[in-house]
């Protein structure tokens, strides 16, 4: 077989379907990511956390965004992007509340809503991820018979899947959603570490909450930052750390609209 960039010559005609593997200089994620986002003009300031999910596997045969792109690759590591002021992307992985930047109190908070308690669709915590990972683009059932039958097994499954189960959470909650994420991950055993990873953030209680406050130097808050949560309304007496995934800034009243998570 004589092989050319972008041309594949055999020699003699083949009997049935034709597939073959593909590889590329830059396979892991982060490094992907950065190249798509670099072929739009655009930096992202750091790969190293979307690089820990490993190789990623994609083969785009119709028109597509770099937005779409970027979606569906940073959707496969469960992580998060955003474009900075600066046209810089900012990209990481899913994590938790960390460190509270501010505290929110009583009196600076003008309304609060609670949305949801938990990521399900039903607003409960989820019980069960499946991340798929080490997709097939052509799925074959017609093999000649040389071929072994877990070879043949793997050939007519597109996917495999990565499972991951919260006991405790099914039996505080059996209504538990579960989640299913096709991805674009190359290796099982990372798309395992990212099913677990996910279970841990979701399958207990995270609130999703709607705030407008009053706050000093509002501008100064950040997505992605925390802030911490004190007030007798939604049994937050003690206090609950939260994570920005969303703002909306009125300088002039120093008042601001937060949508916040965790």
């Amino acid at each position: 077989m004589a092989t050319l960039p972008g041309y594949i010559r055999i020699g003699q005609a083949p009997a049935g379907q034709l597939t073959c593997d593909a590889n590329a200089p830059l396979v892991n994620a982060g490094d992907v990511i950065e190249q798509i986002a670099g072929e739009a003009g655009v930096s992202v300031a750091s790969v190293g956390a979307l690089n820990s999910r490993g190789a990623v596997r994609l083969w785009v045969t119709s028109e597509t965004t770099t937005a779409a792109l970027l979606d569906r690759l940073v959707a496969s590591c469960a992580g998060y992007y955003r474009l900075t002021g600066t046209q810089t992307i900012d990209a990481d992985l899913l994590a938790p509340p960390g460190v509270p930047v501010l505290t929110l109190n009583d009196h600076q908070i003008i309304t609060i809503d609670r949305d949801s308690a938990g990521a399900g669709s039903n607003g409960l915590p989820i019980g069960r991820v499946t991340w798929q990972a080490d997709r097939i683009e052509t799925v074959q059932e017609n093999l000649a018979g040389g071929v072994g039958e877990s070879r043949r097994a793997r050939l007519a499954s597109q996917y495999r899947d990565a499972v991951a189960v919260s006991n405790a959470t099914l039996q505080r909650h059996p209504l538990a959603d579960a989640i299913t994420l096709a991805s674009d991950l190359a290796s099982r055993s990372k798309a395992q570490t990212t099913a677990n990873d996910v279970l841990a953030l979701l399958s207990l209680r995270r609130d999703r909450l709607t705030v407008v406050a009053r706050v000093k130097d509002a501008g100064a808050l950040d997505v992605n930052q925390t802030i911490r949560i004190v007030t007798p309304r939604l049994g937050y007496s003690a206090g609950r750390n939260v994570l920005i995934v969303g703002r909306l800034v009125d300088a002039s009243k120093n008042r601001i609209s937060l949508t916040l998570w965790g």
